[in-house]
């Protein structure tokens, strides 16, 4: 299983959701109706490829072009096949993956080899080869890129798991370190341009505690403002898993879709029949079509269609002898549903495609 290194130790499940603008009104709360229910039988006809390794995260631009980060390899699907572009570096260890464009997608990690165990990494994608990226480090701090997300050229930004935000503009680098307790996980903006990023952490006190921290940019300025900060204790219903909804801070809490809309999270979908499972990332159209994996019954991992009235149910996947471990990764890509589903206990991931009947 991949671990993080040279940092604390955090336990803290970050779900990604990415819908589309202008679907969503803050002001209505979706509710299915659960009474015994009665799903629909599955929508989508499934294919699963197998992939050798361990895969973390991939970013879909159509489906000709979907990029798979992987510990030895960036694997770009091109429709039909699997093509591999090898780092040909043992000393890079991937983590994070962003990009504004396919032949400008940025990978940060750390590296792993003895002489320099922790050093923060950076490589780009130029649609050919990779570019090493030096990232000033003149105190010799020990991080990861934790999170990565690309505008354009000019702005890129980046999150670590020591607390640091870091803006790149085409070889020159702005650091700020906000809290070196704390590990970025996303970037998020809402729909009048503020630029907002999320950070967590754990303490594992009497109770353990999760500590969630969202930091708004000033504008204009390379100043950042803690705008909403919480503390849950294990197990807390009410805790919220931060994702994104179209770029825009969201989450979970106890079973619901939450999003961020001032300095609050409100509430916008309930989801009944079934417990939702670890999201790492999740884009669809809106709140009324989404594929979301989740437990029912037995304990049985499946996925589950939102079509905007009623559930089905798409995939078991004990019949698919497929175990999935750790955040699901899913994205619609021009009406298709293609899902990144690893098992880490064999080092094995499959890229799962869903096509409309």
């Amino acid at each position: 299983m991949k671990k993080l290194k040279s940092i604390p130790v955090y336990i803290f499940i970050s779900i990604s959701i990415v819908l589309c603008k202008g679907c969503i009104n803050d002001n209505q709360i979706i509710t299915p109706i659960d009474t015994q229910y009665s799903f629909d039988s599955a929508r989508y006809n499934w294919s699963f490829d197998s992939i050798p390794g361990e895969f973390f995260a991939f970013n879909a631009f159509d489906t000709s072009n979907i990029f798979l980060l992987g510990a030895r390899a960036l694997v770009h699907y091109d429709g039909s096949n699997l093509n591999y572009h090898y780092y040909s570096d043992i000393s890079f260890y991937p983590l994070s993956i962003g990009s504004y464009n396919k032949n400008s997608i940025y990978l940060g990690g750390d590296d792993n080899s003895i002489t320099n165990q922790g050093v923060p990494r950076l490589k780009k994608w130029n649609g050919l080869t990779f570019e090493e990226i030096p990232i000033p480090n003149p105190n010799n701090n020990h991080y990861q890129i934790s999170t990565i997300f690309g505008v354009k050229e000019d702005e890129m930004w980046m999150g670590s798991t020591r607390g640091d935000l870091i803006h790149y503009n085409q070889g020159n680098f702005e650091f700020l370190r906000l809290d070196s307790t704390f590990y970025f996980i996303m970037f998020g903006k809402d729909n009048i341009g503020n630029f907002y990023s999320v950070a967590v952490k754990t303490v594992f006190d009497s109770l353990t505690t999760n500590y969630l921290n969202i930091y708004k940019k000033v504008n204009g300025k390379w100043e950042w403002s803690i705008v909403f900060s919480e503390k849950y204790n294990l197990y807390d219903i009410n805790e919220i898993q931060p994702t994104l909804i179209n770029n825009s801070i969201s989450g979970f809490q106890n079973n619901n879709i939450v999003t961020f809309t001032g300095n609050n999270f409100h509430e916008i979908f309930q989801i009944q029949p079934f417990n939702a499972y670890q999201i790492q990332q999740l884009s669809d159209t809106s709140t009324n079509f989404f594929l979301i994996p989740g437990l029912i019954e037995n304990g049985r991992l499946k996925l589950f269609h939102w079509n905007g009235s009623k559930w089905s149910k798409e995939v078991d996947f004990y019949e698919t002898g497929i175990i999935p471990q750790g955040p699901i990764t899913i994205q619609n890509v021009e009406g298709k549903y293609f899902g990144l589903f690893v098992d880490h206990t064999f080092a094995f991931s499959f890229l799962g495609k869903g096509e409309k009947k």
